[in-house]
């Protein structure tokens, strides 16, 4: 639990503000997501060891963080999402 960096594995519509290196994020809980398919994989967290803290198929995106309770960057990922909903 705690504020942990997200990198983002591409620039797209929904990184448009945040810095593609990592940005903090709010993590709740300890649970990860087990990759199956790299071609979902949107955004990964080093935190004892990298794991996927975001996967996304066209206009449907998950987080493991949560961007409600991320701040600045967490209201940016949402603006983005609703410009991208918005089209």
């Amino acid at each position: 639990m705690g504020w942990n960096e997200a990198i983002f594995k591409a620039e797209s519509p929904l990184t448009a503000g945040l810095n593609a290196q990592g940005e903090p994020f709010y993590f709740v809980h300890s649970y990860r997501v087990v990759q199956t398919d790299p071609a979902l994989v949107w955004c990964e967290t080093d935190y004892a060891g990298r794991f996927v803290s975001g996967v996304r198929r066209g206009r449907v995106l998950a987080t493991q963080f949560h961007p409600e309770k991320s701040q600045v960057k967490g209201l940016q990922l949402y603006r983005n999402f609703l410009t991208l909903a918005d089209r």
